[in-house]
């Protein structure tokens, strides 16, 4: 998991900040990242399991509530 801001980006973009998760449902044929931009995402990919276990998980939550509770 990591976080990407595109806001700054060269070429206008304006995405803003979205968490980036590997898609564990393509595992172990390919890695893939799944780009999460809001909270639905989020919890879409946690849904379809493209994102499991406990650590990851937890990051997820944790980032999904900041999202959601902290001012913008």
């Amino acid at each position: 998991m990591r976080w990407l801001d595109t806001s700054g980006e060269r070429g206008g973009g304006s995405d803003g900040p979205a968490v980036v998760v590997l898609d564990q449902t393509r595992l172990p044929a390919e890695e893939r990242d799944l780009v999460c931009r809001d909270v639905p995402a989020l919890v879409a990919a946690i849904r379809s399991l493209a994102v499991r276990g406990a650590p990851v998980l937890g990051l997820a939550g944790a980032v999904s509530y900041a999202h959601v509770t902290l001012p913008t």
